[in-house]
């Protein structure tokens, strides 16, 4: 198990799988380790950096930028779950995500700023 140094930074180094790319969501799939996020899987955070072997340093709380696909979320306390390519999109229906407080929505990029 990880001592989790960066802890009371904000951000975690994980062991990457499933080609992590810096800006993905990505989850968690195991003991210290995740993946970018498919359709409909729960977001951990954000992808800040990954390095040659693979580790990938996410960024779990706070102000988060995502891009999202979908419909634009709104500004105010919503939930959001894993779309397809890493990115997040609003939950629908019965599917459970991450409730989050979107802050300010980017239209014309895709970006949408949320704190956890």
């Amino acid at each position: 198990m990880n001592n989790y140094p960066e802890h009371d930074s904000g951000l975690l180094t994980l062991a990457g799988s499933g080609s992590p790319v810096v800006g993905n969501a990505v989850k968690i799939t195991g003991e210290d380790a995740c993946q970018p996020v498919g359709d409909a899987d729960t977001i951990f955070g954000l992808a800040k950096s990954v390095d040659t072997d693979n580790y990938v340093g996410v960024q779990f709380n706070g102000v988060i930028t995502y891009t999202y696909s979908g419909d634009a979320p709104t500004v105010g306390h919503r939930e959001l779950i894993g779309a397809a390519s890493g990115a997040i999109r609003l939950a629908t229906g019965e599917e459970v995500g991450r409730m989050g407080h979107v802050l300010g929505v980017d239209t014309d990029d895709n970006l949408v700023a949320v704190i956890f």
